[in-house]
């Protein structure tokens, strides 16, 4: 099941804070985030469970749109 960002996009006013993002995260593989402070890391993980709505792109898990998911499926 993995975790695969496309296009993923957020905006506030006219500041781009994350710009087209795609990425996978594999089952079973270590991910991390790297960059610098206001380089949108914890903005991109906000926006995967649609607790910061994006402004473009989607964010699935294996194959639905994490956002639709219910919390128990996260609990794993």
């Amino acid at each position: 099941m993995p975790i695969v960002a496309t296009g993923l996009t957020k905006k506030y006013g006219d500041t781009t804070v994350v710009e087209y993002l795609d990425m996978v995260a594999e089952p079973g593989r270590v991910t991390g985030f790297l960059g610098l402070n206001g380089a949108g890391k914890s903005t991109t993980l906000r926006m995967m469970p649609n607790i910061d709505r994006a402004t473009a792109g989607n964010v699935s898990l294996d194959g639905e749109s994490f956002a639709n998911l219910t919390s128990s499926v996260l609990i794993v």
